[in-house]
This record gives C-alpha cells, sequence and structure tokens, in this order.
C-alpha cells in the first residue's frame, strides 16, 4: 500500500484540487472553484459527520463570488459513486408527491 500511495496522483488519495486552503485573519478559510467561478468562504454554517471514517462529511459555508462579490451558500460533501445524488433523491420525493391524488391529505387533522 505503501508503494502504491508513492506513486499515486493525489486525486487517487482524495486530494480535491479544486478547493484551496488559506488564512483570512486568524481563521481558516477555502477557496473553491466551481466550473469557472471562484467561491471564498467567509463562515461555516454547518458541518455533518466530518469526524467519521465512512460518510459524505458535510458541510456549509457562507461564501462570496470572487467576481462579483455577491454572497452565496455552498455545500462542500464527499458523494460515494454508489449513492444516489441528493437532487435525484429530491426529484423522486416531488414526483411521489405530484403523484398523490389531489384530495388525498398528508397531515391529516
Amino acid at each position: 500500500m505503501l508503494v502504491a500511495f508513492s506513486f499515486a496522483e493525489p486525486c487517487e488519495y482524495g486530494w480535491d484540487d479544486t478547493v484551496e486552503a488559506f488564512w483570512l485573519g486568524h481563521l481558516r478559510q477555502y477557496r473553491f472553484k466551481v466550473d469557472d467561478k471562484v467561491y471564498e468562504t467567509r463562515k461555516l454554517l454547518a458541518e455533518f459527520s466530518t469526524d467519521a471514517i465512512i460518510c459524505r462529511g458535510t458541510r456549509v459555508f457562507k461564501v462570496v463570488d470572487k467576481s462579483t462579490g455577491v454572497e452565496h451558500v455552498l455545500k462542500d460533501f464527499w458523494n460515494d459513486a454508489d449513492r444516489k445524488k441528493e437532487s435525484d433523491i429530491v426529484k423522486e420525493m416531488l414526483a411521489d408527491i405530484e403523484a398523490l391524488p389531489h384530495n388525498h391529505t398528508i397531515c391529516p387533522d
């Protein structure tokens, strides 16, 4: 295994070259490259299971678009290849809701 890591490219052992860490004052921040945009984090809004060995390690940041100065929210996570994308799960849920009869009550009184 040591030999495999010695010759591996950084992305092959989990390094994401679209994310760069930097210091803003005394706070460690991140610069995310998404398509042709660059976003810099300003505040960690949420962090889920980032200390577990097997998890998505989800973090949610308040970010600034470096080209426009507009603030956004960015969700950073590791997605396992065998898991459905969150957007696909949401689409399935919405389709299931649309398929309900229009007179169906989800939460009866």
